[in-house]
Protein backbone atom coordinates (compact mmCIF):
# COMPACT_ATOMS: atom_id res chain seq x y z
CA UNK A 1 0.00 0.00 0.00
CA UNK A 2 1.29 3.33 -0.93
CA UNK A 3 2.11 5.23 2.53
CA UNK A 4 1.78 8.23 0.80
CA UNK A 5 -1.53 8.28 0.12
CA UNK A 6 -2.65 6.72 3.12
CA UNK A 7 -1.65 10.31 5.11
CA UNK A 8 -2.71 12.83 2.30
CA UNK A 9 -2.24 16.89 2.84
CA UNK A 10 -4.46 18.26 5.32
CA UNK A 11 -3.02 22.21 4.62
CA UNK A 12 -2.12 24.38 2.00
CA UNK A 13 1.29 25.53 1.69
CA UNK A 14 2.08 28.54 3.72
CA UNK A 15 1.95 32.22 2.35
CA UNK A 16 5.12 33.41 0.98
CA UNK A 17 5.88 36.10 3.36
CA UNK A 18 5.67 33.20 6.10
CA UNK A 19 7.81 31.19 3.96
CA UNK A 20 10.54 34.17 3.71
CA UNK A 21 10.64 35.20 7.78
CA UNK A 22 11.68 31.07 8.17
CA UNK A 23 14.27 31.43 5.87
CA UNK A 24 17.96 31.37 7.54
CA UNK A 25 19.80 33.41 4.83
CA UNK A 26 18.16 36.65 5.42
CA UNK A 27 19.87 38.54 2.30
CA UNK A 28 21.49 41.99 3.39
CA UNK A 29 20.33 45.12 2.48
CA UNK A 30 22.86 47.68 2.26
CA UNK A 31 20.71 50.74 1.42
CA UNK A 32 18.18 50.57 3.78
CA UNK A 33 20.61 49.41 6.67
CA UNK A 34 22.80 52.58 5.53
CA UNK A 35 19.72 54.96 5.97
CA UNK A 36 18.40 53.55 8.76
CA UNK A 37 21.72 53.68 10.42
CA UNK A 38 22.23 57.26 9.17
CA UNK A 39 19.20 58.28 10.86
CA UNK A 40 20.10 56.84 14.56
CA UNK A 41 23.33 58.48 14.07
CA UNK A 42 21.50 61.75 14.08
CA UNK A 43 19.35 61.00 16.98
CA UNK A 44 22.32 59.78 18.76
CA UNK A 45 24.42 63.09 18.01
CA UNK A 46 21.36 65.58 19.41
CA UNK A 47 20.48 62.96 22.26
CA UNK A 48 23.23 62.97 25.26
CA UNK A 49 21.18 60.56 26.96
CA UNK A 50 20.61 57.83 23.82
CA UNK A 51 24.36 58.50 23.42
CA UNK A 52 25.49 57.62 26.32
CA UNK A 53 23.01 55.04 26.95
CA UNK A 54 24.42 53.49 23.42
CA UNK A 55 27.92 53.78 25.07
CA UNK A 56 27.13 51.67 27.59
CA UNK A 57 25.51 49.34 25.91
CA UNK A 58 28.84 48.84 23.28
CA UNK A 59 30.86 48.54 26.58
CA UNK A 60 28.87 46.20 29.30
CA UNK A 61 27.45 44.13 27.16
CA UNK A 62 29.19 44.04 23.96
CA UNK A 63 25.81 44.78 21.58
CA UNK A 64 25.25 47.73 19.61
CA UNK A 65 22.12 50.13 19.75
CA UNK A 66 20.57 48.87 16.43
CA UNK A 67 20.06 45.59 17.98
CA UNK A 68 17.89 46.60 20.57
CA UNK A 69 15.81 49.48 18.74
CA UNK A 70 12.27 48.37 18.09
CA UNK A 71 11.13 50.83 15.98
CA UNK A 72 12.39 54.51 14.80
CA UNK A 73 9.89 57.35 14.72
CA UNK A 74 10.52 59.68 11.80
CA UNK A 75 9.21 62.67 9.80
CA UNK A 76 7.00 62.33 6.69
CA UNK A 77 9.37 63.60 4.43
CA UNK A 78 11.38 60.56 4.76
CA UNK A 79 9.03 58.18 3.77
CA UNK A 80 10.09 58.49 -0.40
CA UNK A 81 13.68 57.71 0.44
CA UNK A 82 12.82 54.66 2.50
CA UNK A 83 10.47 53.27 0.51
CA UNK A 84 13.03 53.61 -2.54
CA UNK A 85 15.40 51.40 0.15
CA UNK A 86 12.86 48.57 -0.17
CA UNK A 87 10.83 49.22 2.93
CA UNK A 88 7.20 49.15 2.56
CA UNK A 89 3.72 49.30 4.61
CA UNK A 90 3.74 47.31 7.59
CA UNK A 91 0.43 44.91 7.34
CA UNK A 92 0.66 44.14 10.94
CA UNK A 93 2.12 47.73 12.37
CA UNK A 94 -0.44 49.29 15.11
CA UNK A 95 0.17 52.74 15.12
CA UNK A 96 -1.78 55.62 17.08
CA UNK A 97 -2.90 58.70 15.41
CA UNK A 98 -2.18 59.23 11.78
CA UNK A 99 1.10 57.31 11.70
CA UNK A 100 1.80 53.97 10.12
CA UNK A 101 4.36 51.83 10.35
CA UNK A 102 7.26 50.42 7.46
CA UNK A 103 9.41 47.86 7.54
CA UNK A 104 11.65 45.74 5.15
CA UNK A 105 10.14 42.49 4.03
CA UNK A 106 13.56 40.46 4.05
CA UNK A 107 15.38 42.60 6.58
CA UNK A 108 16.38 42.09 10.40
CA UNK A 109 15.66 45.62 10.66
CA UNK A 110 14.04 48.20 13.11
CA UNK A 111 10.38 49.13 11.99
CA UNK A 112 9.77 52.58 10.89
CA UNK A 113 6.67 54.89 12.04
CA UNK A 114 5.81 57.75 10.37
CA UNK A 115 4.87 60.67 12.62
CA UNK A 116 5.02 63.66 13.83
CA UNK A 117 8.89 65.10 13.74
CA UNK A 118 10.16 68.07 14.26
CA UNK A 119 12.31 68.92 11.49
CA UNK A 120 14.79 65.97 9.67
CA UNK A 121 15.55 64.26 12.76
CA UNK A 122 13.85 61.26 14.31
CA UNK A 123 11.30 62.16 16.91
CA UNK A 124 11.83 58.95 18.89
CA UNK A 125 13.84 55.60 19.26
CA UNK A 126 12.34 53.27 21.37
CA UNK A 127 14.41 49.94 22.54
CA UNK A 128 12.94 46.71 23.58
CA UNK A 129 14.59 44.86 26.15
CA UNK A 130 14.32 41.66 26.98
CA UNK A 131 13.48 42.51 30.44
CA UNK A 132 12.07 45.85 31.64
CA UNK A 133 13.29 45.42 35.31
CA UNK A 134 16.67 44.25 34.67
CA UNK A 135 17.01 47.03 32.07
CA UNK A 136 15.80 49.68 34.39
CA UNK A 137 17.80 48.41 36.93
CA UNK A 138 21.00 48.41 34.88
CA UNK A 139 20.18 51.57 33.48
CA UNK A 140 18.39 53.46 35.92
Amino acid sequence: MNRIAKYPRVSSEPPVAAMREKRFDWPVCYETERLLLDHIDAFLAHNRFARQLAERMRTETGTLLPDWIDYIVLPEGEEGALRKAGVCEDPRGETAGSAFALHHPEAMLPRVLIGQANGDLPAAIAIHPESLCDFMAAYG
